[in-house]
């Protein structure tokens, strides 16, 4: 049975709480599906009349489906409260809230706790020790200003938190990363001698993520959290990282690019380095155009990163370091801004600059976050595959680019139906293989041949976002490296991506399986999983085999 709209029926019952039972449910399950629905028919003159209703037995059994479902959330919130991603960790503490509003019952009980009591505790607990401190504040000149703030939420560094502040106009979006929110404020604000900061909670886009938190969202009483808190500025402030600056000439970066593994072009790679920061901070079109003429591929990137992110080169002290990669070398982790004017938000991201093997520019993408490229750097030296992890590394790095960049022939290519070659700055054809694979390991889990109808739709909505919507950001909630056991060329990506545009919002699981036995490392499975968040219903690395 389909129910779509409200129903105010009233039911003859001695048990008064049925009758606000029912009301709930309705209310809860508008536009789903009701299971084990009853009727009654009975004949008129014109025609049939069908009463359907649930019987009190089944009352129970449905709210005790919401409760688990509540308990499932809060897990998902303790698990990103504990790897320091604050944002979904707020977020998906408050979506449990949101589902817990549904229930009559004032007793959720998970490990001899209440929710009812614990999860608005949590949430508290994290706003109340979330802590903000001004470490740079740099004039760029009379009506820009550079701010940078330190974060960490629970006594310990964050890895991605979301904050706004109002700007005198409007209220604005901070996403920090690693613990740092790099931003700027403009015209009047420029001025400001403190900072009314709030605490990102509520998530209204991404309620869609969960479909019952979507379809409550409007009947259930949402509760509000105190989360405001003022941070003292000074214009022109002497701190560790930054030099007072009165005039109006803007201030220029300082890079220190470390040698880590004595690059003979490191010279070079200096050189072409601060090149490129100079005409980004210039949003030199056509410096850029000129400067890299012989390389279409190249222009067209770093055109793209600048008019679709508005990419900002900080002011102050920039320390990266060089890496030798599978193809050359990488200068890694310099940090920028983005600016994204329809949804209000500036983002703290970094930017990987590729060379070859003489120095030469090669690539430039967005970068993982520190905390969590450190992580792969302990799997890789712990299982000696850090050669094989550093190569997925900056694939998904140019994966996300992709999308920043709206690069829609990346993304056909990565989904097409041949093997996918991903060393490289561009996708290549492989040889397919037809001996890998798949089967459920629970019912929740999908038919594959599902994620493959899911993918062309995702490919088609994906068209309709880059031509229809200005502004746009994706980012991974989760991604991780797994390697299969008993294969050690056989590697699972596995991670949770959400993006914000200026009218959708969307997010969706993705699973790349990666052979590193061929000749060249290749993708050979791509799994899409339109909202999901359930850990039983992924697709996972377990799910297939390769046979030899």
């Amino acid at each position: 049975m389909k129910v779509s709209s409200f129903s105010e029926r009233d039911i003859v019952e001695k048990n008064a709480d049925l009758k606000d039972a029912f009301r709930s449910i309705i209310h809860t399950y508008a536009q789903a599906t009701l299971r084990n629905v009853q009727s009654i028919s009975s004949k008129t003159d014109d025609g049939i009349n069908v009463f359907c209703y649930i019987a009190k037995t089944e009352v129970g059994k449905i709210f005790e489906d919401r409760k688990q479902l509540v308990k499932n959330i809060y897990q998902k919130g303790m698990q990103f409260e504990t790897e320091g991603n604050i944002t979904d960790a707020l977020k998906y503490y408050y979506f449990a809230i949101i589902l817990m509003n549904s229930v009559p019952e004032k007793t959720i009980t998970y490990n001899n706790q209440n929710l009812v009591i614990e999860i608005p505790a949590k949430i508290n607990a994290v706003i109340n020790n979330s802590k903000f401190s001004v470490i740079a504040d740099r004039r760029i000149n009379n009506k820009e200003r550079e701010i940078e703030i330190s974060i960490d939420a629970l006594w310990k560094t964050t890895r991605q938190i979301d904050f706004s502040f109002w700007d005198g106009n409007s209220q604005v979006n901070v996403r920090a990363a690693d613990g740092i929110g790099l931003f700027r404020l403009y015209g009047a604000s420029a001025a400001f001698d403190q900072l009314n900061i709030e605490l990102k909670y509520k998530f209204y886009e991404s309620r869609e993520e969960i479909a019952e938190v979507a379809e409550l969202w409007d009947y259930v009483v949402k509760p509000s959290f105190k989360n405001s808190r003022s941070v003292p500025l000074r214009v022109g402030a002497v701190t560790k990282n930054s030099t007072p600056n009165t005039t109006s000439t803007p201030l220029l970066p300082s890079l220190t690019l470390v040698n880590n593994e004595n690059s003979p072009v490191a010279a070079k790679i200096e050189v072409e380095t601060k090149k490129l920061l100079a005409l980004l901070r210039e949003n030199n079109i056509a410096g850029i155009q000129s400067t890299y003429a012989t390389d279409k591929f190249l222009v067209g990137k770093i055109q793209g990163l600048l008019k679709y992110n508005k990419v900002l080169t900080t002011s102050g002290l920039t320390n990266a370091e060089i890496y030798r990669t599978a193809t050359g070398w990488e200068v890694r982790q310099i940090p920028i801004i983005c600016s994204y004017e329809s949804l209000q938000r500036q983002s703290t991201e970094y930017l990987i600059i590729d060379f070859t093997e003489s120095g030469a520019l090669d690539d430039v993408n967005f970068g993982t976050l520190k905390s969590i490229y450190s992580q792969f750097v302990t799997q890789g030296e712990m299982g000696d595959d850090w050669g094989n992890r550093q190569v997925i590394i900056k694939f998904m790095e140019r994966y996300r680019t992709a999308f920043m960049t709206r690069n829609m022939e990346m993304l056909d290519s990565l989904f097409a139906d041949e093997a996918v070659i991903i060393v490289g700055r561009e996708l290549k054809k492989g040889k397919k293989r037809d001996d890998i694979l798949y089967s459920k390991l629970n019912e929740a889990q999908p038919d594959f041949s599902y994620t493959q109808y899911t993918k062309v739709e995702y490919l088609k909505n994906q068209r309709k976002v880059f031509q229809f919507q200005k502004d746009l950001m994706l980012g991974f909630s989760t991604f991780k490296i797994l390697r299969k056991n008993d294969s050690s060329g056989t590697y699972g990506i596995s991670m949770k991506q959400n993006y914000t545009s200026t009218t959708y919002a969307d997010e969706g699981h993705l699973f790349l399986l990666v052979d590193f036995q061929q000749e060249q490392p290749q993708i050979y499975v791509r799994s899409w999983q339109p909202r999901e968040w359930n850990d039983d219903a992924i697709i996972k690395l377990s799910n297939f085999r390769m046979n030899k």
